[in-house]
């Protein structure tokens, strides 16, 4: 559909006005199906970056609603979810994703979802199923551990981190999704403590093309982190000055 392509062309660019009226536009004229679901997506997309995040929640809601077998736009929809703060709408949205395209991805989603909405247990189900059967097994590493630590098991935890760790750099080999690889990476290096390590990987992989919200909330996390402990040391250093001003002699 040309006024759909012509959208996506002036997104590209950067022309985030021209292709929202674009999109605007296409719907308007678009008749019901595919099509105008399609714009639908489009026009989320954009209002995604523009921060107007429920505005883009609504377009994906039709959008599924319409035309409910894209896998891509069920991950949409679950991002503006995080976006939203939104934890059980994001973990029925995957359900449903789930029984409409059968898709692993969205289940792989789906349990980062019940992780994050604090239903550990049943998250914890498929994680151990996977980790029997997959030859990959870093992103199930990551996942249990980020379960064993909202257990308490910080020591189990830790284990899968670092086998997690070393399969992620023995699959750094130049090929492959270095940008995903770099992500979860930088989520392994997060939940061990290792924060400067963290922000390489995950502004590497944001550089690479690298856009779910999860990956911008958690360099916000950083930020906001190093910010505080900024401000932490410069009240100690202030106390400590003027402390010792305190025990200089005074002059008569």
């Amino acid at each position: 559909m040309a006024q759909r392509e012509l959208a996506r062309t002036y997104f590209a660019l950067g022309k985030t006005n021209e292709a929202l009226d674009t999109a605007s536009r296409g719907i308007k004229n678009a008749s019901e199906g595919p099509d105008r679901a399609s714009l639908r997506i489009v026009r989320a997309e954009i209002l995604r970056e523009q921060k107007e995040h429920q505005k883009a929640l609504e377009d994906a809601d039709k959008a599924i609603r319409d035309h409910p077998g894209n896998v891509e736009w069920y991950l949409l929809r679950s991002q503006l979810h995080v976006a939203l703060k939104q934890k059980k709408e994001r973990v029925k949205g995957l359900e449903d994703g789930i029984k409409e395209t059968g898709s692993g991805v969205v289940e792989a989603e789906w349990v980062d979802a019940l992780i994050e909405n604090g239903q550990q247990a049943k998250a914890l189900e498929k994680i151990e199923a996977e980790l029997k059967d997959s030859r990959l097994q870093s992103t199930w590493l990551i996942r249990r551990a980020k379960v064993r630590l909202a257990a308490g098991e910080k020591e189990d935890a830790k284990t899968d981190l670092k086998a997690a760790l070393e399969e992620l750099n023995a699959r750094m080999t130049g090929k492959g999704p270095e940008a995903e690889l770099r992500a979860d990476r930088g989520m392994v290096h997060e939940l061990l403590g290792n924060r400067e390590d963290a922000k390489k990987d995950y502004e590497h992989a944001r550089e690479k093309g690298v856009t779910e919200e999860w990956l911008r909330e958690r360099l916000r996390a950083i930020k906001d982190a190093e910010e505080r402990e900024k401000k932490e040391a410069e009240k100690k250093e202030k106390e400590k000055k003027e402390k010792e001003k305190e025990k200089e002699p005074k002059t008569v």
